[in-house]
């Protein structure tokens, strides 16, 4: 099966976070459609290729196509286009435009279940040249989008069981080095944030630690390089003891060298797991810290008892730092937000500066979610006092908002990054990106020095420039 698949993730036209120019410099690897390359590569399609549209126009994506072997114009099997996030879809509508003026005869397959799932017809409407939308995750049907007859039978399928993948085929990637790796640890949440899609989906157990050393050390091998920089990729990943113990022999008698980082709840996570996971590799954690606020954690349903939540963040930010373990916290800015909720969350951090790294702040974005989205957005309109635009959240699929009459969108931005400067400077921010985000091939040294350099306007950035 020497035929070539093609298999696109999305880019984007601008970043998400808009307002803070470094975020361009982020390769966020579509590990979901690499992984359903490998599968198709595993059950024998030996010339399947993978793209990423990153920040790059389109134009340049489809010079990319070129030079990695593939003519448009020959392609018998469908392409497949991942879209992430909405704010992808105007960079994949082009996509599918060039492409078909490129061969009139190709199918096009849309995937990527943030915006997929829910929003089928709305997708079919504004995406008339797209063939085939695929719900879900797609591992277990992905083989049967290859021809047109299997499609009206997909939803069978769709409905087996969730499991995590595991490998990725790093080789299938166009320009696979420059991109950090990553392994899939879990899925699911159902923690019932009000913000997160994922709040009724119950989280799968964690990847056996020796599976996951098993494809790290695959993966080392694949990169010709021993310290690489691993994301531990779960929605919710909270180790037990008995996994912690068990990875950490694995990690030793391996005398593995990897370095990873994973993202996490304040309220799930095991802070006696630390020490061991430090002596383990584990270099950063993204906490989903999201408020310091007793009222915007109760709008948030992120907790039901604030005191010991709090308390918990503040032994952990302190137990991870004491093992050598950075610790970057995420803050949500939610509807209602004023200047006295907000204050709560500051003088929380402020007690706690020593022991943070980072801290990524951002204020909440509307996305569109089918039938859920107008009963979510009446649910925030009564917090904010403002209402939300929802007919540009049907236009585009997402919208920014005013978080109340005391910070409107403007202000919300410009606090985000103030508020990050405050507890960030430009050597700490730049230690964080080099673990999971940043180009494998960045010279941070270079690229703090131009920073330093041409910056004309520093309120733009979300580090503090320290004084020589």
């Amino acid at each position: 099966m020497k035929q070539p698949i093609l298999m696109i993730a999305a880019g984007m036209k601008k970043p998400k976070k808009q307002f803070n120019p470094m975020n361009e410099l982020n390769l966020y690897l579509n590990y979901g459609l690499l992984g359903l390359a490998t599968i198709l590569y595993n059950k024998g399609y030996e010339n399947v290729k993978m793209i990423q549209g990153d920040y790059k126009n389109v134009d340049i994506v489809i010079q990319d196509i070129k030079s990695f072997g593939i003519d448009i114009k020959k392609l018998k099997y469908p392409v497949f286009i991942s879209v992430p996030s909405f704010i992808s879809l105007s960079w994949a509508e082009e996509m599918v435009e060039k492409i078909k003026k490129e061969n009139r005869e190709i199918k096009i397959i849309f995937g990527g279940r943030w915006v997929v799932d829910n929003n089928i017809n709305w997708l079919k409407e504004r995406l008339n040249k797209v063939d085939f939308f695929a719900k879900g995750y797609g591992d277990k049907y992905i083989e049967h989008c290859l021809h047109v007859e299997n499609w009206k039978n997909i939803d069978e399928h769709y409905q087996e069981e969730v499991q995590v993948f595991n490998e990725f085929n790093y080789k299938l990637l166009y320009q696979y080095e420059k991109y950090q790796p990553c392994i899939e640890i879990s899925r699911g949440c159902g923690r019932g944030c009000e913000f997160c899609l994922e709040n009724r989906q119950k989280a799968l157990l964690p990847k056996n630690p020796e599976n996951i050393m098993k494809e790290a050390i695959l993966t080392c091998k694949i990169y010709k390089e021993d310290e690489l920089n691993f994301y531990f990729q779960a929605a919710i990943f909270n180790p037990t003891i008995e996994w912690t113990e068990k990875f950490y022999r694995m990690y030793n008698e391996h005398r593995a060298k990897f370095k990873w980082r994973f993202e996490t709840r304040v309220d799930t996570l095991n802070k006696e797991t630390l020490s061991l996971l430090s002596k383990s590799g584990l270099k950063v954690i993204d906490l989903g810290l999201e408020s310091a606020s007793y009222t915007q954690l109760v709008r948030m349903n992120k907790t039901k008892n604030i005191d010991k939540y709090l308390k918990k963040a503040e032994e952990i930010v302190k137990k991870a730092h004491n093992n050598n373990i950075w610790v970057k916290l995420n803050i949500l800015l939610y509807p209602g937000e004023n200047r006295e909720t907000l204050e709560e969350t500051l003088d929380w951090l402020n007690k706690n500066k020593k022991y943070i790294k980072g801290v990524s702040i951002n204020p909440l974005i509307i996305y569109r979610n089918g039938e859920y989205t107008k009963e979510f957005v009446r649910s925030i309109e009564k917090f904010s006092e403002k209402m939300v635009d929802i007919d540009r959240v049907d236009e585009y699929g997402y919208t920014f908002i005013d978080l109340s009459n005391e910070i409107d969108l403007k202000e919300s931005e410009k606090l985000s990054l103030e508020i990050s400067r405050e507890y960030m400077n430009i050597d700490d921010y730049f230690d964080l990106k080099s673990i999971s985000y940043f180009s494998r091939f960045t010279d941070y040294e270079k690229l703090k020095k131009d920073i330093i350099e041409n910056t004309s306007r520093s309120e733009m950035l979300p580090f503090e420039i320290m004084e020589e």
